[in-house]
């Protein structure tokens, strides 16, 4: 993998490290086409992650027998795609080439974007082309995508709106690095220049993995049928070409956010006052990080609105509050315009947001809207939706704009009234 910075060639975290779970390495056709990756597996890795291509036309020489070597080998499989795009177009264009690549192997972990090259693009102009191959690639695959990205530009660059997208972070000079916008990582790159045996004459990236890295977790809370007593919902197993889950866009922010189909149940507490949003009950497997991913929202919300002082620490059956949609005010924007483009009304608002002047709001302003976000399940129908959240089948349809109440698809997202 090329190079984010010119760091210091220095190991600070060891294999000892505490709150790691997988060992990994990510390789490419510069570790050349003999790597022993029985020796790799018995020298305790677990997880590689194989550079499929580079771009748009250009595709790794070996990634193919790295791929049939580490599936011989019963090691975690994930691929990642070097990209170098420089419009929106392009980003778009090369998240298919890598489908293209990809889409008849078996993984195990979700697929990586690396971009690091960005010549004279501005942040903004990164970030929307990031944006685009990520939804891009996610509806092609049918799951969510991993960003990987040195420390510096975790923290400085990307969008608050990409913390929904697993973090893969590198940095080399130390054990606990910067996740900027991110609470958690996925994976880290603690080493530029490790040597391994079943690598001889070639130094190679070191990796840790969590287990949120592993499209298997979506599995472990996806494949179940829950009953409560107010409604059912069914959920998919997932598969790793054709997970139920994409990547859809929140149009009330302008920001572009990834639903993962990783819930069991989902209930209303019907007891919530009005200042609250919805509640979900936890399931065997859960993590704030699958939970924030399913709802639209992010871990940092959840431990805010939760008072969750151990944000790795979360028991089944316990009752989360979600957060509500929320909408920031543009200039030219009127309570009652804001009202009627969300098929609620001025009261609503002005109650649900403490305002006590309704004819004065400010370009900025967040609003808190009374809705919640819910992604369509495998097996999802509108009339199930509706009596799960206490709402009819034609509020869905106005609220949503749908044109036929008997067709809607996995992974999307419908907002919801609470």
């Amino acid at each position: 993998m090329k190079k984010l910075l010119s760091l210091a060639l220095c190991l600070v975290c060891s294999t000892t490290c505490t709150y790691a779970t997988n060992k990994g390495l990510d390789i490419s056709e510069w570790q050349g086409d003999s790597i022993d990756f029985t020796q790799l597996k018995s020298d305790g890795m677990e997880v590689v992650y194989i550079r499929v291509a580079e771009g748009g036309d250009y595709e790794d020489k070996y990634w193919k027998i790295n791929y049939e070597g580490a599936t011989d080998a019963e090691l975690k499989i994930g691929f990642y795609h070097y990209i170098d795009a420089t419009t929106t177009d392009e980003a778009s264009t090369q998240a298919q080439y890598l489908y293209s690549l990809i889409k008849d192997t078996t993984y195990d972990c979700y697929p990586a974007m690396d971009f690091e090259s960005f010549g004279s693009l501005s942040d903004s102009e990164i970030n929307e082309i990031a944006q685009t191959y990520i939804s891009e690639l996610s509806d092609l695959v049918g799951t969510t995508v991993v960003i990987y990205s040195d420390s510096s530009n975790a923290s400085s660059l990307w969008d608050e709106s990409l913390n929904v997208y697993p973090l893969w972070v590198a940095d080399y000079s130390s054990s606990d690095p910067d996740l900027g916008n991110w609470t958690e990582w996925a994976g880290f790159q603690y080493s530029d220049s490790g040597s391994v045996n079943g690598i001889d004459d070639d130094t190679v990236d070191l990796d840790y993995f969590k287990d949120t890295i592993f499209i298997s977790q979506a599995d472990d809370t996806a494949d179940t049928t829950t009953t409560d007593t107010t409604a059912d919902t069914t959920t998919a197993t997932t598969t790793t070409t054709t997970t139920d889950t994409t990547a859809t866009t929140d149009t009330t922010t302008d920001a572009t956010t990834a639903t993962t189909d990783t819930t069991t149940d989902t209930t209303t507490d019907t007891t919530t006052d009005a200042t609250t949003a919805d509640t979900y009950t936890v399931q065997s497997g859960d993590s704030l990080w699958s939970i924030a991913q399913a709802n639209d929202t992010t871990v940092a919300e959840l431990v805010s609105l939760n008072d969750i002082t151990n944000e790795d620490l979360i028991y089944p059956g316990e009752v989360l509050t979600l957060p509500f949609i929320k909408y920031t005010v543009q200039s030219g924007d009127t309570l009652s315009k804001i009202a009627a483009t969300y098929d609620t009304t001025v009261a609503e608002l002005v109650s649900l947001n403490d305002i006590t002047n309704e004819n004065l709001i400010y370009p900025g302003e967040v609003l808190i809207l009374p809705f919640i976000k819910y992604t369509v399940q495998s097996g999802n129908t509108l009339s199930e939706i509706a009596a799960t959240y206490d709402t009819t089948v034609a509020e869905l349809i106005s609220l949503n704009d749908i044109t036929n109440e008997n067709l809607i698809y996995s992974g999307e997202t419908l907002n919801v009234p609470n």
